[in-house]
């Protein structure tokens, strides 16, 4: 394996616990397009006036909203750089006014699920 591609899927194991599939398939057969994607995505995340702890708290947000489990990866890549469990929460609240339970409750199982408290709880 390319030894920048093998570095990108290596980041974001240790920044997410996870590398999302559709990356993998592109480090395997369409490694260009996965350094042209990690170049653009560097240059959102990584450079701005805000930090990359409330930018995660964005995407995963976001992802939550509309109940995409990519919101997981988020979650954990916040409290990666800097999130606290307590604005974790705070965030997935602001889905109640705005789409309803089942994000919150999304965000909430998938926190849950992070911290090892997921075992026999009703989901």
């Amino acid at each position: 394996m390319d030894p920048e591609v093998k570095k990108i899927l290596d980041s974001y194991m240790q920044e997410r616990g996870a590398v999302p599939a559709y990356l993998e398939m592109l480090a395997e057969l369409k490694p260009e397009i996965l350094k042209g994607w990690v170049k653009v995505r560097g240059r959102i995340l990584d450079e701005g006036v805000v930090p990359r702890k409330y930018k995660e708290l964005v995407l995963m947000a976001m992802c939550f909203a509309r109940l995409y489990p990519g919101g997981k990866a988020h979650m954990k890549a916040a409290m990666h750089y800097g999130a606290t469990k307590e604005e974790v929460l705070e965030v997935l609240m602001l889905a109640i006014p705005g789409v309803g339970i089942p994000p919150f409750s999304t965000g909430v199982n998938a926190l849950n699920a992070l911290e090892g408290k997921d075992k026999g709880k009703v989901k």
